[in-house]
């Protein structure tokens, strides 16, 4: 995702501790999960490349209260 990111102009990068996925600032703009259950295990990720970010502020994403979210289309059009 970081870079994808980058290809565009947007410098993206992985979380600090406690941080998962990828983030422009303060702002998570990718996110990656991992579940098992059953003995099997699922992964996955999310790149925000162009969603209605106002969905956002109805949950509290990945459980961070103190940070925002961001797209690709937000970031190239700052």
């Amino acid at each position: 995702m970081t870079e994808v990111a980058s290809l565009y102009g947007v410098n993206a990068h992985p979380g600090k501790a406690g941080e998962t996925g990828v983030w422009v600032g303060d702002r998570k703009i990718g996110a990656v999960g991992v579940r098992i259950w059953s003995g099997i295990t699922s992964h996955g990720l999310a790149f925000n490349i162009n969603p209605d970010l106002n969905y956002f502020k109805h949950i509290v994403p990945c459980g961070i209260p103190d940070k925002g979210v961001t797209s690709l289309r937000t970031e190239t059009e700052m």
